[in-house]
């Protein structure tokens, strides 16, 4: 992008010097007045890069410099510290107005935390002994002792920080495929100015080199060059100021693009904080119920997270047993050794494949997530748990449906439960008992078939299919696993966020396509105008500069997009 430019200031400027002592048209005027221009936009180009990087900023600033810790906890004494110097398992003091420096747990102290840029959590979050916290959100009342578990580059906001850098530096295909062709175009335009030097040193030969000036000057790739920059970059923060987090630019054209919508159902549709209802025992073997907890505290599923506080509660005093050849089949369940017996946690085919003997389920049990624990003399517990759809989940799809993308639910769960859910969203292509490698497959179809599919989920066996998708989205609570293989990281938890990505996703491929559109039309118009000589050297200068603002202003039409209501509310 610079070299037209260059080459268009010192052309001029020597050629004007050159006319001076030896006589004809000079151009001082025309060389001020281009980098006048060109200062003037790059100045406004600057200040739209700092409105559009706005949120990068604010996160890169949140992590506090020092931190008092303790040095020796529970005794009073403090000692402040650069918090590149803390060590996980430090006991710290925050008081109220302060960052939390490292994510850690509350161990002492009743306040709340604002997680806003964090989570997207627009309210206030209360925080109390037990509570999570994280690096970066500001304690608002009172004074808080935790203990820090991740610091420095280990905390989750650093993670956000590295993937929001990560996603500014890549770009989509339709830019990678501009700037390729703006390094051709560059190359074409420098031969076509020498070549009209040439024809019209023969027809003219004192406006011979002002034209090729102006051809270099006129069609500089300042607008085709800058024509997705400043829309990316504005795209970026307004998703992460609502609770959207990109992690791979190249999402935004394919969001845009997206046919269809799969989602998950446990702690996507659902808030995926199982309970457990009920428990049925097939026996009155105290020790199953420890083996069942054992098993539960092996994976972090919401399944399993369920039955293992319901059974902490129920079982606390008893003793946990030491297992061995533990293994975790994603989207079935736990499966370890005891005594010399092999146990299983999971769904109703996990089991039965164990023991293989016909199963029919308890009654009052219907509609209910099911998990049993299971040897290979049969069924040992039954476990009923029950889930919450999201509040806006039902919202967020119809708004999905009127952008006309079409709506898949995918899940492990039985035929009955995943019914229950699509009805409730109003989803009717729903399709239950799925392996993760059966979730696959139904993607893969899709895509075989042309569809561009955005796949959202939550859980360890949503991996595979978070991978195959065009655009993958995890939920900012899911497992680590579905969330380092995703595009998109949903923060809030918030599906109506995720609608609103869908929105800033089409708008932004919309200007970016307008952008493109502006700078070949202006090319297309400029270059003809110059070879035929009606552009002096001012004229390119001006339309240049002209061209590649209005590329810029029109990128920031993407902050006219109107907010969530809900988020005006809170």
């Amino acid at each position: 992008m610079d070299v037209p430019v260059s080459l268009g200031i010192l052309l001029t400027f020597f050629a004007s010097v050159w006319a001076t002592f030896n006589g004809g048209a000079v151009y001082f005027d025309s060389a001020i007045m281009f980098v006048f221009l060109l200062l003037g936009a790059r100045l406004i180009e600057s200040k739209v890069q700092k409105r559009t990087t706005a949120a990068l900023r604010i996160l890169t600033q949140l992590s506090p410099a020092m931190a008092q810790r303790y040095l020796t906890y529970p005794q009073q004494a403090l000692e402040t510290v650069e918090v590149a110097a803390l060590q996980a398992g430090d006991y710290l003091l925050v008081a109220a107005g302060e960052h939390i420096p490292a994510d850690g747990v509350v161990i002492g102290g009743d306040s709340s935390c604002d997680e806003a840029l964090m989570t997207g959590e627009s309210l206030p979050v209360s925080k109390n002994t037990g509570s999570q916290v994280l690096a970066g959100s500001v304690n608002i009342h009172g004074a808080l002792v935790m203990q820090a578990k991740q610091v420095g580059g280990a905390t989750q906001l650093s993670a956000l920080i590295g993937m929001m850098e990560s996603a500014s530096l890549e770009k989509p295909p339709l830019v990678l495929l501009a700037d390729k062709h703006a390094s051709r175009f560059l190359v074409i335009i420098l031969l076509l100015a020498f070549i009209s030097g040439i024809v019209w040193w023969q027809i003219d030969p004192g406006r011979a080199l002002w034209i090729a000036i102006s051809i270099i000057v006129v069609t500089c790739p300042c607008a085709l060059s800058l024509a997705t920059p400043g829309v990316m970059s504005a795209a970026i923060g307004i998703m992460a100021k609502n609770g959207v987090l990109l992690a791979k630019s190249k999402a935004i054209q394919a969001m845009a693009s997206a046919t269809h919508i799969v989602f998950d159902k446990t702690g996507t549709l659902t808030i995926g904080k199982l309970q457990v209802r009920e428990m049925l025992s097939a026996n009155d073997v105290p020790a199953n119920a420890a083996i069942a907890m054992a098993l539960a505290c092996q994976s972090t599923h919401p399944v399993s997270k369920a039955i293992g506080d319901y059974l902490a509660q129920k079982n606390s005093n008893q003793d946990v047993p030491d297992f061995s050849n533990v293994r975790e089949v994603p989207g079935s369940g736990i499966e370890a050794e005891f005594e010399g017996q092999t146990y299983r946690l999971g769904s109703v085919e996990f089991a039965r494949e164990l023991h293989a003997q016909e199963i029919s389920i308890p009654v009052g049990f219907a509609g209910q997530t099911l998990t049993v624990l299971a040897n290979k003399y049969g069924n040992l517990l039954w476990f009923a748990l029950d889930d919450i759809l999201r509040d806006d989940a039902i919202e967020a799809i119809r708004k999905l449906k009127d952008k006309g993308k079409k709506i898949l639910l995918l899940s492990g769960d039985r035929l009955d439960v995943v019914n229950k859910i699509a009805a409730q969203c109003g989803i009717r292509d729903a399709h239950a008992d799925l392996s993760p490698a059966g979730k696959y497959k139904v993607v893969q179809k899709l895509q075989t078939n042309g569809a561009v599919v955005v796949m959202v989920g939550d859980g360890m066996n949503d991996g595979p299919v978070l991978a195959l998708a065009d655009v993958s989205v995890a939920m900012g609570q899911g497992a680590p696993i579905s969330q380092s293989r995703s595009d998109v990281l949903l923060m809030s938890n918030r599906l109506l966020d995720l609608d609103f990505g869908m929105t800033v996703a089409s708008k932004a491929y919309k200007l970016i396509r307008e952008n493109l559109a502006w700078a070949v039309l202006y090319n297309v118009v400029a270059i003809p105008a110059a070879m035929c000589g009606w552009l002096e050297p001012w004229h390119a200068a001006l339309g240049m500069s002209l061209s590649s603002l209005i590329v810029v202003m029109n990128a920031l039409r993407l902050y006219l997009l109107p907010q969530p209501v809900y988020l005006m509310q809170n």
